[in-house]
């Protein structure tokens, strides 16, 4: 999912398995650091809506 009103992708938290694969993916495979596992009960630490 995707909101273009605050730039934020994410997972609802009742698809995510919490396996972190996304983060795999974007960190080691294609060297990006552009995203971050957060969860739910976390998310206003992380400055995520």
């Amino acid at each position: 999912m995707y909101t273009d009103d605050d730039h934020h992708a994410y997972v609802l938290t009742e698809r995510c398995k919490g396996c972190a694969l996304c983060v795999y993916v974007c960190s080691n495979l294609l060297k990006r650091d552009s995203i971050e596992m957060v969860y739910a009960e976390n998310r206003d630490v992380a400055g995520v809506r």
